[in-house]
């Protein structure tokens, strides 16, 4: 029933029952689960594995163990910890030990277990200083030991106790801890030991004197104790793991940074995939011998850090004395004075400072390269006079755990709009231009609150608050974990709170009045909530201020103070400035909102809105500012946008395809996407001869002298007047590295390397539309700078996927770079390919000229191609540097119409404004605007199938928690009984349509990580069945019964399952794309249209109207149910296992919806592509087939007969690769159905 996999590394044999990576994966392990997990690596386990790459893990030569670990100390400054460490490590103690400024990292102390295993562990010894916090986020890492280090006089508030175990919790989870009271001899804390072991993972509580040595050995004992039980610390790496570690360490002692690309050479030069090269990465990371951020797109390149060099320059310029002295402003031209120069070059200065500009530890006050830096944790810590906010609108945050960075970058944020220079280092007050409302907005650390209070008109209190809210709503989502609940004062009575999402509850549940705690009278409900809500409308006139200047700089009027309001909209946040001045911030937060919803239109109609630029030659910073600029206020102000659903760039991002030039583009695009509410799965990219580098080109070619030279030269060769220059292929395509690290940065993917692959497909289930995008540069470069075209074997695969059924009727749109030019692939027979597979409009560059073609194929196909003008180099007669056209296609997406509209706009001089480019219609009438008669509507609904039913009667079950069958009755539901000969019946049952939770709860996800924990799973795999969200449900007809080997074999003539011996038994050991190809095949043979569920429409049936983990009720039996007994779930007892599938149907009680073997027996596959959760999942109960090409995994439902009863929940979800066979995995069909009365 599996596989078995023999390692001589091990004394064991590991059996794998599962061939996936998901829950159900391991689902038994025949042997010791431990030492299974003692062998592989988390990151390896993950979600999105498959067993071969297990297998090629286990696979590679181990010798050694990790044998290493990183220990952070932490706590209060002047409390002794630099002494607790020297005198661990050198048994030394200097009562004059001056105060740690920063981190002190000691590398290498090396301790000996009690099995005389030697570990190496690395100190890190923080300053406790407040101006330190902020940076946590870097450096507090998992899969480390905490010393919580306290003072042994001063009270748990003086130490911060509370503040330190909850920062550990909220940057490393569950890691160690052991509690130091340090200082004995002069005195020792009293602590609630037993209540804050029971809250925090500590686990120990000792005392020590550094003065005496009293009590150190203690702790040494404790400290290798825990440390041989952090998770890994022995893990069995491959010796190819080890060597890159070894070089790495050794590259640092040469050069205090390493690109990551360089990192990767050095993997793959040890035969590392991409997969080894990251779990290798965050090994490193969080044992401290390299800090990596390649994660976090806030940081602006990526780079393999000496975290010595990297904390030193950081930690230098926080406390340099100049900073307090100038309370907090830090002038970028003195970066100079403070970091050595030998070690800090200029290019790092720019390196550290983006470092913290991105993790918003300061903010620009004027040019980014030029200007001055404002350090909010080193404000005054107390405001000037603040002014009356008695009669104010309030608002509130209460948090479990209120780090001071929050606050901090509150004002970062909102620092084009502060107030008259109030600012301190826990509040500040700001307005907006041109509004009658300001905000004081101020946080109170110990109280664990953050207070805004709105004065000013009445009508328009709302609407500010509403700005506020966006920034606090972003600043929260970065923090994982953090418990923050958003309170409203009584208006009269501020003294009392209200929970805001309790009132949302009961307005849902139509309350109308209700009395809050701590007050004795009614309280209207609307009334409440309508004080801080207000509808976003956008206004019909926008005006914005004529004071704004745009050239390379932006210009802000005399009249403004020199204050931080004044020169900060020079930076990425002007913007935001400018915008929030022409457009009501209630609308401005509703946009926000959407980032976290599938669906971004906020506009008045239901049109798809897809941006198209093209032609950027971005070159600056500041010139991307300048271009996102004028953007957005030609999207807002003219054509009253909001939002828009895609971005779609059609190559030459850059001009030379330098970092810098895309790390402009970076802004540029990260703007759009944060502003106009955009995921990074809708922001659609492919090159063009700009991005491609030709510095890279000219070194994959070497020289041949012509007496080497073959007598006839293939393509690879140029030839000279000497000889020729050769091509090294792998060299060749590192020209497009520097865009494939902007297009992993922008879409969260990474560029295929391989030309075969460069044909990728873009789907949006929700939306019936599919963008190609094809790479027409890929055979360019500094010789052959003309040589455009498409790769055919790329255009292929990816024809064959545009052609699937899965695809049929929706919009398709191709893009790439280059203009059809009628040479080489560039040409008529290439649209030909793309008009056959029924693209219906291609977007492309190049020419930098909005430009529109036609071609018709036939009668039924045909499709228009649409140049985009250039938005970044304009030609002669227009200003370098302003960006002049792009496109706006606005889609409309109802049967009746099915068009798109085509709007091309332009820009032509610096202070010109936006206008449309009449360039279509002839001359005597031309028009603004183009419009496309599509094929298909992107709303177009199934055929209607008019089937005619029978009813039959079924007996359903309900089990309670204890595993008991309380009650069995007889329900009726109807069906249509499929006949495909030779006795051979497919019985379709009528499933209702409806509305249902999907999912796991919040309220659930303890119980089922419980039943987790019980079998020795600790993996949170629950996570994948999150977040529960609603969605709607067509009716449609499903299998009653999974489908047989009768079934099968009389569809497709063969019977590939293990169990036999009985037609009715579920057909098995067949993949996705057999089961894809069956539904093929039965629709041919019957006339009608079969598929696979989609996953909602599977969990859907599969639930039959039922909120509990199971159809039956909170658990299930054996009686009902084929899974392993042995492994119940809940209170039930153990039960039978069968260890094998048995006939369909045959326990005879199906759910509620007369549906059978919905739990266990086989996996059932799904139409859906694999993700990790349900963020953005469609809501409408079509599949999500969203499918980069890095994901080719499909979806499982349901459970088995070798699973644990937890991995046959209603919600369970798995995902193996399309083409793996086990003999577990099954399926049932489904077809659409009219809507049913």
């Amino acid at each position: 029933c599996g596989l078995f996999f023999y390692n001589m590394s091990f004394p064991h044999f590991i059996m794998l029952k599962r061939w996936t990576g998901s829950p159900g994966f391991f689902s038994q392990i025949c042997d010791n689960k431990q030492e299974l997990e003692r062998t592989i690596p988390p990151e390896i386990l993950a979600l999105e594995n498959t067993p071969q790459k297990i297998i090629s893990f286990l696979n590679q030569t181990v010798k050694n163990t990790l044998n290493e670990a990183k220990m952070l100390v932490v706590g209060e400054p002047d409390i002794g910890k630099t002494s607790l460490v020297k005198r661990l490590v050198h048994n030394s103690f200097d009562p004059k030990e001056p105060m740690t400024k920063g981190i002190e990292i000691e590398k290498g102390w090396s301790v000996n277990t009690t099995n005389g295993k030697q570990i190496k562990v690395n100190i890190w010894d923080f300053g406790g200083q407040e101006i330190m916090h902020a940076t946590h986020q870097f450096f507090l890492t998992k899969r480390s030991l905490y010393l919580l280090v306290l003072h042994g006089r001063r009270d748990e508030q003086q130490n911060r106790l509370d503040y330190w175990l909850k920062t550990i919790r909220q940057f490393a989870g569950d890691a160690p801890i052991i509690v130091v009271v340090n200082q004995i001899d002069i005195e020792v804390l009293e602590l609630e030991r037993r209540k804050l072991k029971t809250k925090y993972n500590i686990k120990a509580f000792l005392e020590t004197s550094c003065q005496t040595g009293e009590g150190i050995d203690s702790l040494k004992k404790k400290i290798v104790e825990e440390i041989n039980l952090l998770p890994f610390i022995d893990t069995l790496l491959p010796q190819s793991w080890f060597l890159v570690k070894n070089q790495l360490e050794e590259a640092q002692k040469q050069k205090d940074y390493l690109d990551y690309k360089n990192y990767e050479e050095i993997c793959q030069n040890q035969g590392l995939d991409q997969q080894s090269q990251e779990t290798l990465i965050d090994f490193l990371h969080d044992l401290g011998v390299v800090l990596c951020f390649y994660k976090d797109l806030r940081v602006p390149s990526t780079h393999i850090l000496n975290p010595k060099w990297v904390t030193d320059a950081v930690y230098k310029i926080l406390n340099d004395d100049s900073l307090s002295d100038s309370k907090g402003i830090l002038k970028i031209s003195n970066i100079d004075k403070i970091l050595n120069s030998t070690q800090y070059t200029r290019e790092h200065h720019k390196f550290i400072i983006a470092m913290m500009r991105k993790f918003e530890l300061c903010l620009d006050l004027g040019d980014p390269n030029q200007g001055n830096l404002l350090i909010p944790d080193l404000l005054p810590k107390d405001p000037t006079e603040l002014g009356d906010w008695q009669d104010s609108l309030k608002f509130q945050y209460h948090y479990d755990f209120l780090p001071s960075s929050i606050i901090s970058r509150f004002i970062v944020r909102v620092s084009p709009h502060i107030h008259d220079k109030i600012y301190w280092r826990y509040g500040v007050v700001i307005e907006f231009r041109d509004k009658p409302n300001k905000a004081l907005v101020k946080a109170d650390l110990e109280a664990r609150k953050i207070f805004v209070s709105i004065n000013g008109v009445d009508r328009t209190k709302a609407e500010l608050l509403y700005l506020v809210r966006v920034e606090f709503d972003n600043i929260h989502a970065s923090i994982p974990g953090l418990q923050v609940n958003e309170k409203i004062p009584l208006p009269k009575y501020p003294s009392i709170v209200t929970d805001y999402k309790h009132l949302l509850v009961l307005k849902e549940k139509k309350v109308i009045h209700f009395i809050p705690e701590g007050y004795d009278q009614l309280v209207s409900v609307d009334e409440l909530l309508g004080v801080i809500e207000t509808k976003p409308t956008l206004p019909d006139n926008i005006n914005v201020s004529d004071n704004i200047n745009v050239s390379d700089n932006i210009n802000v009027s005399d009249n403004i103070s020199d204050n931080i309001s004044d020169v900060v909209l020079q930076t990425r946040k002007n913007v935001f400035a400018q915008i929030t001045d022409a457009v009501s911030p209630n609308v401005i937060r509703e946009v926000t909102k959407k980032l976290n919803q599938p669906k971004t239109v906020i506009t008045a109609t239901k049109s798809v809105h897809i941006l198209h630029l093209s032609d950027i030659h971005l070159g600056t910073i500041s010139q991307s500012n300048v271009y996102y600029s004028q953007l957005q206020l030609d999207l807002i102000q003219n054509l009253k946008l909001a939002t828009i659903d895609y971005l779609i760039i059609s190559g030459d991002i850059a001009n030379k395809s330098t970092k810098d030039e895309y790390e402009a583009a970076f802004n540029l695009i990260n703007e759009i996407k944060l502003n106009f509410g955009l995921k990074d799965k809708q922001v659609i990219v492919t090159p063009g001869n700009h991005d491609l580098n030709w510095d890279l080109s000219e070194e994959a070619y070497s020289y041949v002298p012509k007496r080497k030279l073959p007598s006839i030269l293939i393509d690879a060769y140029i030839p000279i007047e000497t000889g020729a220059l050769l091509r090294d292929e792998e060299q060749y395509k590192k020209r497009f590295d520097n865009f494939s690290e902007f297009y992993r940065e922008i879409t969260g993917n990474a560029y295929p390397s391989s030309y075969e692959d460069q044909a990728i497909l873009h789907t949006f289930t929700q939306d019936r539309l599919l963008v190609l995008a094809l790479n027409s540069a890929w055979q360019i470069d500094h010789h052959y700078t003309k040589r455009a075209g498409i790769n055919q074997v790329a255009l292929g695969k990816a024809l064959n996927n545009v052609n699937s059924s899965n695809y049929q009727d929706w919009l398709k749109i191709a893009i790439w770079h280059h203009p059809i030019s009628g040479q080489e692939m560039m040409s008529a027979d290439f649209v030909e390919q793309l008009a056959v597979a029924e693209v219906e409009l291609c977007l492309h560059g190049h020419i930098h000229q909005a430009i529109e073609g036609f071609h018709k194929y036939d009668d039924n196909r045909s499709l228009a191609i649409i140049g985009g003008g250039t938005f970044g180099a304009p030609a002669k007669a227009q200003v370098t540097g302003i960006p002049l056209q792009y496109n706006l296609l606005e889609l409309d997406p109802s049967p009746s119409k099915a068009t798109i509209t085509l709007r091309s706009r332009k820009k032509e001089k610096v202070d010109g404004a936006w206008s449309a480019d009449a360039r279509w219609g002839d001359k005597e009438e031309p028009k603004a605007f183009y419009t496309i008669k599509l094929k298909h509507s992107l709303q177009q609904p199934p055929k209607p199938v008019d089937i005619p039913t029978s009813p039959f009667e079924f007996i359903t079950a309900k089990v309670d928690a204890k595993g008991k069958i309380i009650d069995k009755f007889k329900k009726q539901a109807k069906q249509f009984i499929e006949n495909l000969g030779n006795g051979v019946q497919i019985e379709m049952v009528e499933i209702p349509g409806g509305t249902f939770m999907m999912g796991t709860g919040e309220s659930d996800i303890e119980k089922v990580m419980e039943e987790r924990r019980k079998y020795g799973w600790d993996k949170d795999w629950v996570k994948n069945e999150m977040p529960q969200h609603e969605v709607t449900i067509p009716a449609f007809y499903m299998g009653k019964y999974q489908v047989t080997q009768a079934q099968w074999k009389e569809i497709m003539g063969n019977n590939p399952s293990r169990f036999k011996g009985n037609d009715n038994l579920p057909v098995e050991t067949v993949s996705w794309n057999e089961a894809i190809e069956f539904c093929k095949k039965l629709s041919e043979k019957t006339g009608k249209t079969y598929r696979l569920p989609s996953e909602a429409e599977w969990e859907y049936a599969c639930r039959a109207g039922t909120t509990t983990a199971f159809a039956f009720g909170e658990t299930i039996t054996p009686e009902i149910v084929n899974y392993d007994g042995n492994y119940p779930y809940g209170e039930a007892p153990k039960g039978e296992y069968r260890q094998k599938t048995i006939a369909v149907g045959s326990l005879g009680v199906a759910n509620e919806f007369g549906l059978y073997d919905m739990h266990g027996n086989v996996w059932e596959w799904c139409q859906d592509t694999w993700h990790s959760d349900y963020t953005d999942a469609p809501i409408d109960g079509n599949a999500w087939e969203i499918l980069p090409s890095n994901n080719t995994n499909r979806v499982l439902r349901g459970g088995a007969f070798l699973n644990y009863a937890s991995y046959c929940r209603s919600a369970v979800r798995d995902n193996v690769t399309p083409d793996i066979r086990n003999n577990d995995d099954g399926f049932r069909v489904v077809m659409s159905a009219r809507t049913l009365k």
